[in-house]
């Protein structure tokens, strides 16, 4: 089973995010790590002008029920819709962000938003693919699938998130390519548990 490339550790990714100056990349960058997402989910396509990535009627802030007994609350998140033709079983999905855990991740993306609707837009990030790595590259010496890797990485670390929660927020079609992050849950029965 081959294994992910290298995550950023959690606190390294948020100084990097909060040290952008442009107000459109940090919303950018937080979009595409808040949601794991790929690159081609969160901007325009280059082939297409046919945008399917996040919209404005994909950014919703909403109040959802959450723990359990006593423990039962409340709580706000951002919900990021995302769209993609590649994954047939699973076109559509939505990534809840907390607002109480990661408001520093929320509040760039909502900013973003009232920005784009103030000037009668709906697309949040209408570049290129291309720009939008060469951009990762110039701001944070990695490539953008690194920032999904690290999400990944962080919502089973940080987040305690269970491995078929991760493969839906991941849009993987099978658990099979969720599998190259078993090993931070365990690493004896990984292999086993993915054939």
């Amino acid at each position: 089973m081959r294994k992910p490339r290298k995550a950023l550790p959690y606190k390294r990714i948020k100084t990097l995010l909060e040290s952008v100056d442009s107000p459109y990349y940090k919303a950018l960058f937080c979009a595409m790590y808040g949601s794991g997402a790929r690159i081609g989910e969160v901007v325009g396509s280059e082939k297409h002008d046919k945008f399917t990535g996040i919209t404005i009627n994909d950014v919703q802030v909403r109040k959802i029920e959450v723990g359990e007994g006593k423990n039962k609350r409340q709580e706000k998140f951002l919900l990021l819709t995302l769209e993609t033709q590649k994954n047939r079983s699973s076109p559509v999905r939505t990534i809840p962000i907390s607002f109480s855990k990661e408001k520093w991740l929320c509040t760039p993306i909502l900013n973003r938003v009232k920005e784009v609707k103030e000037k009668g837009g709906n697309k949040l990030f209408p570049i290129s693919t291309r720009y939008a790595r060469l951009k990762a590259q110039e701001l944070f010496k990695v490539d953008t699938h690194t920032l999904r890797h690290s999400r990944a990485t962080h919502l089973i670390t940080e987040f305690n998130y269970p491995i078929e929660r991760l493969q839906r927020v991941l849009g993987h079609s099978s658990l099979k390519p969720t599998g190259v992050y078993l090993h931070l849950f365990w690493k004896d029965d990984a292999e086993r548990l993915v054939r």
